[in-house]
């Protein structure tokens, strides 16, 4: 039989065809006196324990004998190539396994002249392309490089004859004597200028663009996940509010969240920031006190049409605010925001391809200290109008923080 070490078997090797000594496949299976199977070499190897590893009942050699029924059942089983991870796709039963063990095209057995490593027959020539040890001398510098290196060399090498690429008369010169070496020292700090002004791009974006778009795709799947309450809550990527400032992050509950009466589970989508723990805490101030605008984007092609959705929360108005604005005890503060942002009916026309997006913007600065007394109904209706006059393309609601008085969920929010 083929060596146990080289099988692979095809849905692992059955328990009834195992020795309990080498837990190996049988070889020249002997069977006990107790009906349970050993390997003819396991069976006589001297300082064999004088009970059956299985059942330990004593052993009768006088009552022992060869298995040719399970020795044909052995050679029976389904097997694949040994060499299988090198490509090849051979199977059939163990008895026929040497056969082909012999004739494998795929058998590691030749070796690469240059680098000495071995590869399967079909493997080896591929491999003699690219070998690391394949040498090529340049014909101008007379330097000698890996072939699958002259190419790129040759792009560079100083003695290569060239003319002058902005045709100033300048012909058949070395390239160290050409201004082609001028052009690419120009062409590297054209880069490094480039880089420098995609940088202080990137700066401008976080710290005067929105801190967070979050796409929102899949939309139904995770709406259905959420309603069958396998997922009822997803998270953004973390962000930042402003440079070296608050980390934070945005959760969204698309079934909406909650489950008493007055929950939006089944009829809103809830939306919600929480503050995590940040590398700046120690340099900011405590509580947080900066207004937070959550968005639902209108996706409409014509940018004049679009409406979007906004709620604004005013972090001065939570109540019993110390575990959603406090600097962070643990990994993370309780999430505040709109439990009710708007109706799941009202969501679908801000949904466009099975995907929504979500705007997060956190004002830089601190919100003024100003008195919370309550407004008449006359002075509320003045400032909604202006701030719709002023920003037409937003709808604006009254500020109504989601508070842990409200729902639980507000401010126990699952991670």
């Amino acid at each position: 039989m083929t060596s146990v070490q080289s099988v692979m078997f095809k849905g692992g090797l059955p328990a009834d065809c195992t020795c309990p000594i080498c837990e190996q496949a049988l070889r020249d299976p002997i069977k006990l006196n107790c009906d349970h199977h050993y390997c003819r070499q396991c069976f006589e190897k001297e300082g064999r324990a004088p009970e059956c590893a299985q059942c330990q009942t004593i052993i009768q050699p006088e009552l022992c004998q060869h298995d040719r029924a399970k020795h044909k059942q052995i050679l029976a089983l389904p097997v694949v190539c040994t060499f299988e991870s090198s490509g090849c796709q051979w199977s059939g039963q163990l008895g026929t396994l040497h056969d082909h063990l012999s004739e494998c095209t795929f058998k590691s057995s030749l070796k690469c002249e240059k680098c000495g490593r071995q590869f399967a027959k079909n493997d080896l020539e591929r491999h003699r392309e690219k070998c690391d040890l394949n040498r090529a001398v340049c014909s101008y510098c007379n330097k000698t490089i890996r072939d699958s290196d002259l190419e790129r060399h040759l792009k560079t090498c100083p003695e290569v004859i060239v003319s002058c690429p902005f045709q100033c008369g300048l012909s058949d010169r070395p390239r160290h004597e050409g201004t082609y070496e001028l052009m690419e020292r120009d062409m590297g700090s054209f880069n490094d200028r480039q880089s420098r002004i995609l940088s202080a791009a990137d700066t401008c974006t976080e710290m005067f663009g929105p801190q967070l778009i979050w796409k929102i795709d899949k939309l139904q799947q995770r709406t259905n996940e959420a309603k069958s309450g396998a997922d009822t809550t997803i998270f953004s990527t973390p962000f930042m509010s402003h440079r070296f400032g608050y980390k934070m992050m945005a959760c969204a509950c698309l079934f909406g969240d909650g489950s008493s009466w007055f929950s939006s589970a089944g009829k809103s989508i809830s939306l919600y920031v929480l503050i995590l723990k940040g590398e700046f805490d120690p340099t900011l101030e405590w509580p947080f006190n900066r207004s937070i605008k959550i968005s639902l984007l209108d996706q409409n092609p014509r940018p004049e049409e679009r409406v979007n959705i906004t709620y604004v929360i005013d972090p001065r108005k939570l109540k019993a605010n110390e575990k959603f604005l406090a600097r962070p005890r643990g990994e993370r503060n309780a999430a505040f925001g709109s439990q009710s942002f708007c109706s799941l009916a009202i969501l679908q026309n801000y949904v466009k391809d099975d995907t929504i997006y979500v705007r997060i913007d956190v004002d830089r600065c601190e919100t003024l200290p100003i008195s919370l007394k309550a407004r008449d109904a006359k002075e509320r209706k003045q400032t909604l109008e202006s701030l719709r006059l002023k920003t037409p393309d937003v709808r604006v609601h009254q500020v109504r923080p989601v508070t842990g008085q409200s729902t639980s969920s507000s401010a126990e929010l699952r991670v």
